[in-house]
């Protein structure tokens, strides 16, 4: 019996180290396994620490015998899921941490999936945000040499943000190649190591149902001291 399970697992972890990620359906497909068995196989592994199931998207991802960049995403990921559970849990809006891991920034975890619906779900891990309509891009850039390539007036702007402390989406304006989840109001903030802008954590709401709530003392101060906690745990990657 125990030699069964070991060799169930081992094929599900041979199938993550394939692929890279999987969703908990294309496990049970690919293994013809029952998916209650796939389930619980993976959370055995999640909690010894093989796999990290991704908050933003729900699918599994190895932690061990994959190549350093993807190990380096799912352990960052593994490590920011606890504060953006607990930073959704405070504020009731969702969040994505984007990072520049060398390719350019890119979300690598997100607490959307707590909001509840599927719209949208399986396009965050990995998004580029927009350099110049996303809050994030606009955090991110205007902390780096992205910013000097701006036209003037962009840049204007983003110095008028910075010196408030945040950076807000640009409004009714839509890049990516995929229906909004709803109306959508961002307000971002930089990510620091080191002096060095890295990335940016962000909060968004339904703009229709909050308008621009997310903009008040309260969340701005849980999004700071997010950023804070974030910083912290990278100074030590």
């Amino acid at each position: 019996m125990a030699t069964n399970v070991v060799c169930k697992t081992m094929l599900l972890l041979e199938l993550l180290m394939e692929q890279g990620s999987l969703g908990l359906e294309e496990l049970h497909i690919l293994s013809n396994q029952p998916k209650s068995t796939v389930k619980r196989l993976m959370d055995d592994l999640v909690e010894l620490g093989w796999v990290h199931r991704r908050l933003g998207d729900r699918r599994y991802t190895p932690l061990k015998g994959v190549p350093e960049p993807l190990q380096r995403r799912a352990r960052l990921a593994s490590r920011f899921a606890p504060l953006l559970e607990e930073l959704h849990g405070r504020t009731g809006f969702s969040s994505d941490i984007a990072l520049d891991l060398g390719g350019g920034l890119e979300v690598v975890e997100s607490n959307f999936s707590l909001r509840g619906g599927r719209k949208g779900l399986g396009t965050l891990i990995g998004l580029r945000p927009h350099l110049q309509v996303s809050a994030m891009g606009r955090a991110y850039a205007d902390g780096t040499a992205l910013c000097e390539k701006l036209p003037d007036a962009e840049r204007h702007a983003l110095e008028q943000e910075r010196r408030r402390g945040y950076y807000r989406r640009v409004p009714r304006a839509w890049e990516y190649p995929f229906e909004p989840p709803f109306d959508i109001r961002a307000v971002a903030v930089p990510i620091r190591r080191d002096a060095i802008t890295v990335g940016t954590l962000n909060l968004y709401w339904d703009e229709q149902r909050y308008g621009d709530a997310g903009c008040g003392d309260p969340h701005l101060a849980q999004l700071e001291s997010a950023v804070e906690r974030i910083a912290s745990m990278l100074s030590g990657t």
